[in-house]
């Protein structure tokens, strides 16, 4: 074998292995996305509001938990599966509203696998529980733990 045909090698070699580099470092960024996509992230709604999108693409909700900064109006928490737009009023709520008296906070826990929202993830502060009505004041304080589905 000459020097020309161990450079030659050489050359196949490396070229194999930069393949190979690349081709794993591929794997390990696909890898890195995909933990990325299930680490839940946290939400904040940054001051009184009386509606939210959470995030208005497909999600999973972990846990919410919601402060009434009303001094006197009961409100319920409702959680619905949509986006782009609001829902329209008369809505049923996807899961069971929860209730908030004046000046108290309440929460919903969905377990450690949470509850999956296809269109998006919605919250408001209804005057009623069973479907939306929309409350007149901005009084909602929200935090919550979802991620992309």
């Amino acid at each position: 074998m000459t020097f020309d045909d161990l450079v030659a090698q050489q050359v196949q070699q490396n070229a194999a292995l930069n393949k190979l580099t690349g081709a794993v470092n591929d794997l390990l960024v696909t890898i890195q996305r995909d933990a990325a996509r299930r680490r839940w992230q946290p939400f904040c709604g940054r001051g009184k509001q009386v509606e939210f999108f959470i995030h208005k693409r497909a999600a999973i909700l972990r846990w919410i938990t919601a402060y009434n900064a009303s001094g006197a109006n009961t409100y319920f928490v409702q959680v619905h599966d949509f986006a782009p737009t609001p829902p329209i009023e008369g809505t049923n709520a996807e899961i069971t509203p929860l209730p908030l008296a004046a000046q108290t906070t309440n929460s919903l826990d969905c377990g450690e696998e949470g509850c999956p929202f296809d269109r998006g993830i919605y919250v408001c502060a209804s005057t009623t529980d069973t479907y939306k009505t929309i409350a007149t004041s901005n009084d909602l304080f929200i935090y919550a733990l979802w991620r992309p589905a």
